[in-house]
């Protein structure tokens, strides 16, 4: 499943998580959603970082993950003057998945695409939402 139950884990020393929370997984589905094209992106780091690129009339997105467990330096080309940013990352995962309408309602950090590239700081296993404007 992409959410826990409401009484909790039942091995919760092996698996530990919050009663009624979702999982991190959840948000991959989440951003996958109502987009009618998905084409895989090529990384510099094959097995460190992973990448798509989402298609729907009128919207563009971008996911972009570190599957490690050390800070990963991403530099993302995108055909667009600004992007949304979105983080799930170690900070924020045990508010986010706890109260996830939060992160899906938010539109993100507005940052500029500047020579086409947008820079991210991925923390270990981190996961960014970028959607593109203009």
């Amino acid at each position: 499943g992409v959410m826990e139950t409401a009484a909790g884990s039942p091995l919760p020393r092996r698996f530990p998580s919050a009663p009624g929370a979702v999982f991190p997984v959840f948000f991959v589905f989440a951003a996958l959603a109502g987009f009618a094209r998905v084409a895989p992106i090529t990384t510099s780091v094959p097995g460190a970082a992973a990448a798509l690129a989402l298609f729907a009339p009128g919207r563009r997105r971008i996911l972009a993950a570190n599957l490690t467990g050390d800070p990963l330096e991403a530099r993302v080309r995108v055909a667009a003057h600004c992007v949304r940013r979105r983080l799930l990352e170690p900070a924020n995962v045990a508010t986010v998945v706890r109260a996830p309408d939060s992160f899906l309602e938010s539109r993100g950090v507005a940052c500029k695409a500047a020579g086409g590239r947008v820079h991210l700081d991925l923390a270990p296993h981190a996961l960014a939402w970028l959607d593109l404007e203009g």
